[in-house]
């Protein structure tokens, strides 16, 4: 561990298990963070019609 980085400590949220503390430099935390946050963002397909606005005849 680098004295000169900030650190984040991860803990589990049930806080039953203190064994399971994990500690991750911030920037490598933020990064993660970022990813998991984009994950979850909803994916538009770009392949997908829109049956209301197609013109039938």
């Amino acid at each position: 561990m680098n004295q000169q980085q900030e650190m984040v400590v991860v803990t589990p949220t049930d806080g039953n298990d203190a064994s399971s503390v994990v500690i991750v430099a911030k920037h490598e935390w933020e990064a993660l963070k970022a990813a998991l946050e984009a994950a979850q963002q909803p994916m538009q397909d770009t392949g997908y019609l829109d049956l209301d606005k197609i013109e039938w005849g």
